[in-house]
């Protein structure tokens, strides 16, 4: 799947948000992002794994993103269903 968005307000330059997520066999998640005219914004990437052999309910992620001169992030979330 892709998402799109946009905001364009008075006072700042119109901000892009772009996004892409793959997903093979219902367990393996790929994601790709990048958002635009953000002062310290860019490339954000991840990933997931969903568990089917546990009925689907348990899951993880990781995702990471560039804050330019601040560096950067990483994100890991564990996801339980019902």
């Amino acid at each position: 799947s892709v998402g799109f968005e946009t905001r364009h307000a008075r006072d700042f330059k119109e901000k892009v948000k772009i996004g892409a997520e793959y997903c093979y066999s219902e367990r393996y998640i790929l994601r790709m992002g990048y958002m635009g005219n953000y002062d310290e914004r860019g490339l954000t990437f991840g990933f997931g794994l969903r568990m089917p052999e546990l009925n689907n309910k348990y899951r993880i992620d990781y995702g990471f993103q560039d804050f330019g001169l601040l560096g950067s992030t990483h994100i890991v979330t564990f996801g339980i269903g019902m």
